[in-house]
């Protein structure tokens, strides 16, 4: 068996494989460098190269960058993302669970599927970046975990539990989704059918309005945090996650200030114009981002597109939405509500998420009636293609009628001119009953019978 290789900077001993010491990734000067500190028990390489050499061959001279320049900045990230999902951490036990293999990544961390070692739980495991916490910056596990912990709705992902693991950072255990991002779902099938459009706004909403009466402002939200799953039942619904920068109030539906209102927090495809000018956040701030993530489920674009993240921002505050009808066919009614969503001020946006799914259902009951609902003529056609089924009988005058007539060879309803074209029916297996004649009623045959006996006893008595 291999011996344990060691860092030569700082002594650290790492197993085989180990390409990046987690504990010298983040010094300035490496990354500055551009060296690739490898761990080893010896200068001698695997392939027999000496690190020397592979520093002169891989790093031409040039002058350190600045310790928080953006090119270091970006190579502190790879390096990160490299060390942690090849190298250190998949197959390592983090609290209860095994990490087994890395099923996402993005600028602030990386996401692993998990399973409990004992009973075989499967878990999602995120692990922060550490300089997201560290020197101020302003995402925190911790402050996710109790967000979303606090919010107890089915559509709120579930958090399981919180740590951190030594010179790594932070790490979060979540609930394990199978589904799609919306993102993808818009990606695949925008634009997408109104109908469609609403019951996933509807239930996106009852999460929201969930987190809102906790307290919860979100202030990311947008189609990559928001999950369509399936229930047991195979039903599609839908779940938000990532609470990392959301927001407490003091009470439900309230509202509050920003931590650093000299600088922005949020996407800027879908942050609301309060929400990027630094001004105080509501539950209208969430509903903003709503109407974006609206907007594009039904066009398939975005309402605002610029050159750069600060061109869309500047938009977001002062220019008006296109009309979704400009792009596609989209219903009225659910086109005014996505212009409301995207109301500059939040004075002028609906009140609350179960405000917007009130007028979500009236629009869906009206999409629903204008299907089933046939016209005259639609109704028409559809009687005379459809096969003969049982009417109502008529009342028992109109049925008299009907037999009087029926025994003069004439076709009910056929000779009134008053009648409606439509009315007149032909005979059928069902109709053939009413078309009978009663049957003789036994009492004329006993009143005969007496009369006739009655003459005759009169007669007999005349001539006796």
């Amino acid at each position: 068996m291999s011996p344990p290789r060691t860092c030569p900077r700082c002594g650290a001993k790492h197993r085989l494989g180990v390409t990046v010491c987690p504990k010298e990734v983040f010094r300035a000067d490496v990354v500055a460098s551009g060296g690739p500190y490898r761990a080893g028990d010896s200068e001698e390489d695997t392939d027999g190269d000496t690190l020397k050499s592979q520093r002169s061959a891989l790093v031409p001279p040039a002058k350190p960058a600045a310790p928080n320049s953006p090119v270091v900045n970006a190579a502190r990230m790879l390096k990160w993302e490299e060390s942690v999902t090849r190298d250190m951490l998949v197959g390592t036990k983090v609290g209860d669970y095994v990490l087994k293999r890395r099923i996402g990544s993005g600028g602030m961390g990386i996401v692993y599927e998990g399973e409990h070692a004992v009973i075989g739980q499967r878990v999602a495991i995120k692990v922060l970046r550490p300089d997201f916490v560290e020197g101020g910056r302003a995402r925190d596990l911790a402050t996710e975990a109790r967000a979303a912990s606090a919010i107890r709705h089915r559509g709120i992902i579930d958090i399981f539990g919180f740590g951190v693991i030594p010179d790594v950072g932070q790490y979060l255990v979540m609930e394990y989704l199978e589904g799609t991002p919306l993102d993808e779902v818009i990606h695949q099938r925008a634009p997408m059918p109104d109908s469609e459009v609403l019951r996933v706004l509807d239930v996106l909403l009852s999460a929201l309005g969930a987190a809102h009466a906790a307290g919860v402002i979100h202030r990311d939200l947008k189609p990559g945090n928001v999950y369509i799953v399936r229930d047991e039942d195979g039903a599609e619904t839908v779940k938000v996650l990532d609470f990392g920068i959301a927001k407490r109030t003091e009470a439900p539906y309230g509202s509050t200030p920003q931590t650093h209102a000299n600088s922005m927090v949020g996407t800027p495809e879908y942050i609301a114009p309060e929400q990027a000018c630094g001004q105080q956040v509501s539950p209208q701030t969430d509903l903003y981002s709503v109407g974006i993530i609206a907007y594009e489920m039904l066009t398939r674009r975005l309402p605002f597109d610029g050159a750069s993240p600060m061109a869309i921002v500047v938009q977001h505050v002062r220019t008006p939405p296109p009309r979704p009808s400009t792009f596609v066919e989209v219903n009225p009614a659910l086109e005014a509500l996505v212009l409301r969503l995207l109301a500059k001020e939040p004075a002028q946006r609906p009140s609350s998420a179960e405000a917007v799914r009130r007028e979500l259902k009236l629009i869906l009951s009206s999409l629903t009636e204008g299907v089933t609902r046939m016209s005259p003529a639609m109704a028409a056609e559809s009687h005379a293609s459809s096969e003969p089924t049982q009417v109502k009988p008529p009342r028992q005058g109109r049925r008299e009628r009907h037999v009087r007539e029926a025994r003069r060879g004439a076709r009910p309803e056929a000779t009134d001119p008053k009648a409606t074209p439509t009315m007149v029916m032909a005979p059928t297996t069902l109709d053939a009953p009413s078309l009978r004649p009663p049957r003789p009623r036994r009492w004329w045959w006993v009143v005969s019978v007496v009369a006739v006996v009655v003459m005759v006893g009169g007669w007999a008595v005349l001539h006796s």
